[in-house]
C-alpha cells in the first residue's frame, strides 16, 4: 500500500469512528452521512 493509498484508509476510519461516536451520544441530537467520492478524492460529511 503506497502512502497516499494509507493516508485515504486512515481519514475514512477517523471519520467513521467520529461518525458513530457522534451518532451514539443521545444528547447530540445531530444525524451525520459521510459521503466519500474515491474517484476525484473527495469526502463530504453532512450533519442533518
Amino acid at each position: 500500500m503506497n502512502r497516499l493509498e494509507n493516508y485515504r484508509k486512515s481519514i475514512k476510519t477517523l471519520l467513521k469512528q467520529y461518525a458513530d461516536s457522534m451518532s451514539k451520544n443521545p444528547e447530540a441530537e445531530v444525524e451525520i452521512e459521510l459521503v466519500f467520492d474515491t474517484e476525484k478524492d473527495r469526502i463530504k460529511v453532512v450533519y442533518n
